[in-house]
């Protein structure tokens, strides 16, 4: 992701920021993704422009992150997408920040941020939302709560265009199952549009999500996970309506999962069978001028777990045996490489040497829920969960 750009990008860590203590700068954080197609894209207009790179290189103590090896660092700094960019105090205290920049944008925030700095220093800063001391709420699950959730579905239903909210629109499986059970026929128009909008007619999968309300301006990228959960998604309306429109997608996607973004051993710097994270596949219309769609091969241990849950699944209710197989084999992938015998720690990730954080609670959750499914579904796994 740094290829390209003219900043001199630092790791995450310790070192980078007693740097910017050192030499009482502020830290510009760079939030990344490989799948992320407009994080390419800043990388090779803004970040690249000549001027953007001085400045940014002799004001700031420039940090790039890819957000899913440090989800942490992501939930703490998201500015609600990616990329996202982030100005920092060398204590790790927001100044402010901003999303996808270009290079007169890039400019002018880099100008307003070190004219803050001058005039305030390191009492701008503030503490991120995500450690303000905001805690959800604590006591018993209790019937108000559910119900409060239920009505939800209805009150930020999109009546119009199907799918929840009015801006964007992801496809929010896990809302979608959810409303199955509660709210059947917003959940199905849900799925009809995700399926009629997100869908890759050409390649297969789903898309991340559509920019606009009436699921326009689609975001090219397909990542496992998402595709994963919507493949599950699409199961469950299966299960409850026995109909064809739904049970397709989920094969589909099966198919896109298990063949694009299949890592086999040692390929994609994973140690044993899995899937790689993401796949990005340019508009129809753009895809000639391509020599290979873009993917990101490293195996993560949530992605994963949600992945064999989701084909498990597909094969419990239709009987496909491909999807009963590559989940059988995601989870002795993660047994085998990602998961302490002894301990049942979970590694996020192994790649090129390198070792993710352990015991996530995402993760953790995930691979639970997949080994639980894989008893159920396999008739083995429970001993691991």
């Amino acid at each position: 992701m740094t290829e390209g750009t003219r900043v001199e990008w630092r790791d995450w860590g310790r070192e980078a920021f007693a740097e910017a203590d050192d030499r009482d700068r502020p830290v510009l954080l760079s939030l990344s993704a490989t799948w992320c197609e407009g994080c390419h894209e800043m990388d090779a207009t803004t970040y690249a422009e000549p001027r953007v790179a001085a400045n940014v290189n002799e004001w700031f103590v420039p940090i790039r992150v890819d957000v899913d090896r440090h989800p942490r660092v992501r939930e703490r700094y998201n500015m609600g997408g990616f990329p996202t960019t982030a100005f920092l105090t060398p204590e790790g205290e927001l100044l402010t920040g901003a999303g996808y920049l270009g290079v007169d944008g890039m400019r002018q925030v880099l100008e307003s941020v070190r004219t803050m700095w001058v005039e305030e220093g390191r009492a701008a800063g503030r503490v991120p939302r995500a450690l303000n001391g905001d805690r959800p709420p604590a006591g018993a699950l209790s019937e108000a709560i559910e119900s409060h959730l239920a009505g939800q579905l209805e009150q930020q239903y999109d009546a119009e265009y199907a799918g929840w909210g009015t801006d964007a629109k992801f496809p929010l499986p896990h809302t979608v199952e959810f409303a199955l059970k509660r709210d059947r026929d917003r959940a199905l128009r849900t799925l009809d549009a995700i399926r009629d909008h997100l869908a890759d007619d050409v390649a297969g999968g789903f898309f991340r999500f559509a920019g606009s309300r009436d699921w326009g301006d689609i975001a090219y990228e397909k990542p496992a996970d998402t595709n994963a959960a919507v493949a599950r998604a699409f199961a469950n309306a299966y299960l409850y309506t026995g109909e064809e429109a739904y049970r397709e997608p989920a094969a589909a996607t099966v198919e896109f999962l298990t063949d694009d973004l299949w890592t086999g051993y040692g390929v994609g710097g994973s140690l044993g069978p899995g899937l790689g994270r993401a796949y990005y596949a340019a508009p129809a219309a753009d895809r000639a001028e391509l020599d290979s769609p873009r993917r990101d091969l490293t195996v993560l241990a949530g992605a994963n777990a949600l992945a064999a849950d989701a084909l498990l699944a597909v094969a419990a209710y239709t009987d496909d045996e491909d999807a009963r197989e590559y989940g059988a084999r995601i989870l002795d992938g993660l047994e085998h490489d990602l998961i302490d015998p002894d301990t049942g720690e979970v590694t996020r990730y192994r790649a090129n040497g390198e070792t993710g954080e352990t015991d996530l609670l995402e993760d953790v959750s995930r691979v639970l829920g997949a080994y639980v499914r894989g008893a159920g579904v396999l008739g083995e796994g429970a001993a691991v969960a």
